[in-house]
């Protein structure tokens, strides 16, 4: 209630309440509750608490003038709200819980909005948004989302931030990949351009941070863990996704049918708990530039299929049950990569043309007799077990079997179009420090084996001399 509102309210109890012999006296406690009313900070009057109170942060929204700040009082309010001018909502404490229906909880229409610190909570399944934006230019920033719906969605929202937000579902979700019927994406943008997606977290969601259809979006040092795809972009082109880590996601990074993206110093361990997971999945990807990733101890680290004259480089590629999936690719290049411990290194067929040189192999023994550094003899990818294994998925049970290591050694045919690193390097690049995810938990564990064996020695020590 505002001080006009007040003094309209006042008056009119002074009319009904006041009978003549008590009008003097009524008259002037009126007058002391209408300047106190009028004392009180803009925005924080004694009646506009109470409306807020009430459920109308709404009407709080609705009485700012264009381009001010509205700043909300600490309480769990539910409604929803729609933001249709520009203002400035800075939320201290307060969370809004929608309105028991499948829309919006915060419905931002208006260029240039600000939305600061607001804690959003959507109970209600659905295909909308805990926050939806279809403005341009729009700020989102300290926001904690939880929502078993969409978390974040812009819609044809260009020039838009998200920064230092949370996205994820009920507690009781959290830790367990979603399916799509249980929960949508964390941070869904659709035909939106030019936005930055940055310092963010989502955890638990169907896709974490998913693209489609938009262009010259800078995703940065977002953590993604427990989804579907951490990041999963889709025709879209000029995407940069870089400095961004993940864990337990099916797939780290999954860029399908998008060209000039610029995917850098990302980090994406242990994808490893579906027969589909890998670190980063590439297919149909054009004119892309993939540098300085780490991808340590998933199922697959580096899948390319149908993909051409991208670049790949300096990505370490370690501790992965599969290295390096190379599928039906063409000009592409791929250098100054190290791949280490992987159980199987490479699985390459159908690719042609592509320029392999100066990448790291730990388990192939090259001849460098003129001491450069580079092997003179080529690594060469035996084609053999994935051409098995396309058509007849059966075949993997003979995966790294004595029958099948001798069958790989006696294919010779055709290795003129096999893809083969024509100057592999006999050494590691010296900048390139891999590091295996479990490695903590198995240096406790060898510590507590050398212990256990010190011990047993000592005591076997013991034993004898007393004899």
């Amino acid at each position: 209630m505002g001080r006009e509102g007040a003094s309209i309210f006042f008056g009119k109890l002074n009319i009904i309440a006041c009978a003549p012999a008590w009008k003097r006296r009524c008259g002037a406690l009126l007058l002391a509750a209408a300047a106190a009313l009028a004392a009180a900070p803009p925005g924080h009057a004694a009646g506009a608490e109470a409306e807020t109170a009430a459920g109308s942060v709404q009407k709080l929204i609705d009485a700012a003038p264009p381009g001010s700040t509205v700043k909300l009082p600490p309480g769990t309010y539910a409604e929803s709200v729609v933001v249709a001018k520009p203002l400035r909502i800075e939320a201290q404490g307060a969370k809004l819980t929608g309105s028991g229906k499948d829309v919006p909880v915060v419905d931002v229409k208006a260029n240039g909005a600000e939305l600061i610190g607001l804690s959003v909570e959507k109970a209600v399944q659905g295909e909308e948004a805990a926050v939806r934006v279809t403005a341009d230019n729009v700020l989102l920033e300290g926001l904690q989302v939880v929502s078993r719906s969409y978390g974040i969605k812009l819609q044809q929202s260009d020039g838009t931030i998200i920064r230092d937000t949370s996205v994820e579902p009920p507690a009781a979700m959290l830790g367990r990949t979603a399916r799509a019927s249980e929960r949508r994406n964390g941070i869904d943008l659709y035909r939106s351009h030019h936005n930055r997606i940055e310092n963010n977290r989502v955890s638990s969601m169907f896709d974490g941070i998913y693209l489609e259809g938009s262009n010259g979006n800078k995703v940065t040092s977002n953590q993604i863990d427990h989804s579907r795809y951490g990041i999963h972009i889709m025709y879209t082109k000029n995407s940069v996704l870089a400095d961004n880590t993940g864990s337990y996601n099916v797939t780290g990074i999954m860029a399908m049918m998008a060209s000039g993206a610029e995917v850098t110093g990302n980090a994406f361990a242990l994808q490893k708990g579906n027969v589909n997971s890998q670190g980063m999945l590439f297919y149909q990807v054009e004119s892309s530039k993939v540098e300085d990733n780490k991808l340590v101890g998933n199922r697959v680290g580096l899948y390319i299929e149908r993909s051409k004259g991208n670049v790949w480089s300096r990505n370490d590629v370690s501790y992965n049950f599969v290295g390096i999936q190379l599928l039906d690719s063409e000009d592409n290049r791929l250098e100054n990569n190290r791949f280490i411990s992987n159980v199987i290194e490479t699985q390459a067929d159908g690719s042609r043309n592509n320029e392999l040189l100066r990448n790291y192999w730990d388990a192939f023994e090259g001849l460098d007799p003129n001491g450069d550094g580079m092997s003179d003899l080529p690594y060469l990818m035996n084609p053999l077990f994935q051409r098995l294994t396309k058509d007849n998925t059966a075949y993997q049970l003979f995966f790294q079997s004595p029958g099948m290591k001798f069958l790989e050694s006696l294919l010779a045919s055709g290795q003129q179009q096999w893809a083969r690193d024509s100057a592999p390097l006999m050494e590691p690049p010296a900048d390139m420090v891999s590091v295996r995810p479990e490695e903590k938990t198995a240096a406790g564990t060898a510590a507590a084996g050398a212990a256990l064996l010190a011990a047993s020695l000592i005591i076997m020590y013991t034993g004898v001399r007393r004899r």
